[in-house]
């Protein structure tokens, strides 16, 4: 459903990068040990717009 309209949108360039993009994106298992290794606590996490999109409140560990 997404290809058809994103290559009307986009050119085929951005399109690729896009989807790229998702193809390389973190997975919702691997975001929490990965701020945690960074000095950060996940306070918040939530998945939008068929996950595509992750709201994400960190906390600073001090």
């Amino acid at each position: 459903m997404f290809r058809p309209i994103g290559r009307l949108i986009f050119s085929k360039e951005e399109w690729d990068y896009f989807v790229e993009s998702i193809e390389n994106a973190m997975k919702i298992s691997e975001i929490k040990p990965f701020f945690n290794k960074h000095g950060f606590n996940v306070k918040f996490l939530e998945k939008r717009f068929f996950g595509l999109i992750h709201l994400i409140v960190l906390e600073k560990i001090e």
